[in-house]
């Protein structure tokens, strides 16, 4: 691997078969790009979702400042709004207020869902719920045959508006 490129690997167990995983990181400029390579070391054919969480805080400024685009119409856009879309190739997180852009980028189009997370703060005057994050999951459906693999990535990028 490159000095650029940070790989991690395991054998595990999925669905009762053996498989193993190998994740790429490799950073560029603007963020980086991942590649997951997942085999079946098992003896039976292995189906399964598969997918990374991520928690983006992007929440300064208004929720009108504060949105998701996709490369289809979402039924909702903010960033505290749930969402569980099929066929996504792109994601846009916009912040208007701080003048950036975070963009996922699927090799293949996922299934993609996004959830708020909120801390509870309990006060004298009783319990506040304030917005944190963002969890962004984008979702695979692995389908591999005994001593298959199948490759999975994306790219993530972070640009000024």
């Amino acid at each position: 691997a490159d000095s650029d490129t940070v790989v991690f690997a395991r054998k595990g167990w999925i669905n009762w078969q053996r498989c193993s995983l190998k994740k790429s990181i490799q950073m560029n400029e603007n963020g980086f790009q991942t590649e997951y390579k997942i085999s079946n070391i098992g003896f039976a054919d292995n189906s399964f979702l598969f997918g990374p969480e991520f928690n983006l805080a992007l929440n300064v400024g208004s929720p009108e400042d504060r949105f998701f685009e996709a490369n289809q119409p979402l039924p909702k856009n903010g960033l505290e709004d749930m969402l569980d879309e099929n066929d996504i190739q792109f994601l846009r997180v916009v912040n208007k207020a701080i003048g950036i852009e975070v963009r996922f980028m699927f090799e293949n189009p996922v299934r993609l869902l996004t959830y708020p997370v909120y801390t509870i703060l309990q006060k004298a005057s009783g319990k506040e719920k304030i917005f944190q994050s963002t969890a962004i999951l984008p979702l695979w459906n692995v389908r591999i045959e005994p001593g298959k693999t199948q490759k999975l990535s994306f790219s993530f990028s972070v640009k000024n508006l």
